[in-house]
């Protein structure tokens, strides 16, 4: 087969060539979701921590101090799971839990204390750093702002509370 002749125009494209079609192909999919993504893949491969680690914002902030300062066998009542269940590699009671709604119920702040501490074995409360309905609108705020069932352990800037339930003895 010489360079003029017809079969030299049914020759399969060059390496190179495919790369380009295969990106020409693939841009939509690419560029759909963000091409900025895209673009920080690759510096994000050569980072030598963990992702969570690179992290500054204040949920943040409250995760690391959760996993740095309580025993690991702790039971963490939270009103955010995503973060804390990934990250704190705590045992979690998550504030949308069905077995919360008897709780939520609750008017009286002993009886909440009582059923957060004995029944769900619960050690520790994360207060959100801004209004949650679960926490605000239910006898939880109560308990944990009262000296008699709990004290303010960590507080950070943007107003997340890391409260330890006090044990009943006390």
């Amino acid at each position: 087969m010489t360079a003029g002749s017809p079969d030299a125009e049914l020759r399969p494209p060059q390496r190179g060539t495919r790369r380009v079609l295969l990106l020409i192909l693939l841009a939509p999919f690419l560029f759909r979701s963000g091409w900025y993504q895209w673009v920080m893949i690759g510096p994000a491969l050569f980072h030598d921590t963990h992702p969570w680690e690179r992290r500054t914002d204040p949920i943040m902030d409250m995760v690391r101090y959760v996993r740095a300062t309580t025993p690991p066998d702790a039971r963490v009542y939270v009103f955010r799971m995503g973060d804390f269940a990934y990250y704190s590699g705590r045992r979690l009671l998550v504030d949308l839990d069905p077995v919360l709604l008897e709780l939520y119920r609750e008017d009286d702040p002993s009886v909440a204390y009582t059923m957060l501490r004995e029944q769900h074995g619960v050690d520790y409360v994360v207060q959100p750093g801004y209004t949650y309905p679960t926490f605000d609108n239910s006898v939880v705020k109560e308990v944990v702002t009262d000296p008699r069932y709990a004290e303010l352990v960590y507080a950070n800037a943007a107003g997340w509370r890391l409260y330890r339930l006090k044990p009943a003895a006390e």
